[in-house]
């Protein structure tokens, strides 16, 4: 992934960030690709943006927000769950799945 490629993908998760009310930070391990489906769907319907991050890059992109607390979590396969509407939609969502 070269240089330019990193900056849009920040920019990007800058934008998500940006007015998010919750962002849930979860590890995605131990799901297969049709539980993976079926949560994704889940988030969709409840107005929230699930995404698998690049650490290093979603680290920047916490920092650039005041976020840079979250920078911990960020370790082995990471995946955000970012809501601008309801702050508790994405936990519910969770754990009503799991």
């Amino acid at each position: 992934m070269g240089r330019q490629e990193r900056e849009v993908l920040v920019k990007e998760l800058d934008e998500q960030l940006d007015g998010a009310v919750s962002v849930v930070v979860t590890d995605y391990r131990g799901i297969d690709a049709e539980k993976s489906v079926l949560l994704r769907k889940k988030f969709r319907d409840g107005n929230v943006r699930f995404c698998v991050v690049k650490n290093t890059l979603v680290k920047i992109a916490a920092e650039k927000r005041g976020m840079g607390g979250l920078s911990s979590n960020f370790s082995g396969p990471t995946a955000l769950a970012i809501s601008k509407d309801d702050p508790v939609a994405p936990s519910k969502i969770l754990r009503e799945f799991f």
